[in-house]
Parts: C-alpha cells; structure tokens; sequence
C-alpha cells in the first residue's frame, strides 16, 4: 500500500510518464482487494493520457495491454506502423505486435528493418522465432540459415545452436505436413 501511494506521488509529478503507471499496474496485479476497481480507473487515465510522438503513443499502447484492454489495440498499433518509422521505432513497434500476439505483423516490420539492413543476424533469428510460432516452418528455416551465415553471432546464442534450433523444427514440421 505504502509503494502505491509513493507512485501515485510521482504520478502527480509527472502524469503521463508511463514508468509509475506501468508500476502501479505491477503492484495491483500482485495485490488483493479491490483491484479491479483500481485497474479500471487506471485503464480510463491512460485511455485519455495526451500522448505525444511515436514513444508516447507506444508507451500508451504498452500500458493498456497491461492493465488488460484487448479490444483496437492491435489496429492502433497497426496505424501507427503504416507511419514512416526509423529501424528503431519499427523493432520497438515489431515487439510490441509480438507481445499483442499479432506475430505475422511483427515479421512484417522486421522485414521493413531487414531490407535495409542486410548485416543482422539478431533480426533473422527473431524473425525465425516468430514465424517458428507462427507455424511456417520453412520461411523460420530460412530465418535461421540466413541468421547462421553471418560472420558473427546473433544474440546470445552460436551459429551451431541455431542451425540445431531451425533443423530440429524444421524436422519436427516436416512430419506433419
């Protein structure tokens, strides 16, 4: 109660820094009582946040997925990646169309980024993962192999583990189709 109450203090500061939100809505997840209550009023603060710019927008759009608004947030996010958006804003748009579950869509943006940047293999090995979930074996096969012919590593991860990876679902998949 006490962590609450210090957030709603900063919030008072600063009222559309989406930090203390996010906070808050992680305390009244955790919580018990009258929560539902609590996110709701939340969820109408931020529904009318003046937001602006991509990051705000983005920001908006983050919060409401976790104080549990499902409903247009998909067509909001898809509005503003028909935006003209730098590499960066599209991966931060990419994760949040994954987080959404519109995983076709964030293979989409992924692919804007790729084509003008042939030297990531991070992005084709995310973009394997996402079309792996997606259940296109061969197009997250391709993903991988493009990912393991780098130079260097993507991520964390070694050339050999996701050519292992990509082989194994693509084994896997191959049995069903």
């Amino acid at each position: 109660a006490e962590a609450y109450r210090q957030l709603e203090s900063l919030r008072e500061a600063a009222p559309q820094a989406p930090a203390p939100m996010g906070a808050q809505i992680q305390l009244l997840r955790r919580a018990q009582g009258n929560v539902p209550e609590r996110l709701a009023k939340l969820r109408m603060e931020i529904d009318t946040l003046d937001v602006r710019g991509f990051a705000g927008k983005l920001d908006q759009l983050r919060l409401l997925h976790q104080v549990g608004k499902r409903e247009g947030l998909g067509e909001q996010a898809l509005g503003l990646a028909e935006t003209d958006l730098l590499p960066g804003e599209r991966l931060a748009m990419a994760e949040l169309l994954e987080q959404f579950g519109a995983l076709d869509q964030a293979v989409g943006q992924i692919d804007l980024v790729l084509e003008g940047d042939d030297d990531a293999p991070e992005l084709e090995e995310w973009r394997g993962d996402l079309l792996q979930q997606t259940g296109n074996a061969y197009r997250a096969r391709e993903a991988y192999e493009r990912a393991a012919a780098f130079s260097r590593a993507p991520r964390s991860t070694s050339v050999p583990m996701i050519w292992s990876r990509g082989e194994q679902y693509f084994s896997a998949s191959r049995r069903w189709t």
